[in-house]
């Protein structure tokens, strides 16, 4: 193996580590070597950060999530409607995702990581 490439490969390992994969709807922040419990059922998982771009996406399953059950309530399968409405609360969460993200980033308000706010808007904060 090339030296390039391994350092290739070891880029992209620790970046996956932090981002893990870019998904449909958004990114993926399991850590990276991780088993995934939610295979293909990204949208109950809580390391899925929603794209905001993507909320007629998320719209869409949702609608189809309520067709789902009503078909699950008229056929009495008890277990997938129980799966099926943990979905849709999932769903409500991931939308209230989307907009506490829309909300900071719409106001372009910084957001400070310290106990305290700084003296001034303009001067970084003190550690």
């Amino acid at each position: 193996m090339r030296l390039a490439t391994a350092i290739g490969v070891s880029a992209c390992l620790v970046q996956r580590n932090f981002r893990h994969c870019k998904l449909a709807l958004g990114d993926c922040y399991r850590p990276y070597g991780t088993d995934c419990p939610h295979e293909h059922a990204c949208v109950r998982c809580p390391m899925m950060r929603m794209d905001p771009h993507q909320l007629p996406r998320l719209v869409a399953i949702e609608h189809d999530t309520h067709r789902l059950l009503t078909e699950a309530t008229t056929n009495r399968w008890v277990g997938e409607i129980a799966g099926l409405e943990v979905t849709l609360q999932r769903i409500q969460d991931k939308k209230a995702q989307v907009e506490r993200i829309q909300a900071t980033t719409a106001t372009n308000t910084p957001v400070w990581l310290a106990l305290e706010p700084p003296a001034t808007a303009s001067a970084p904060p003190t550690p």
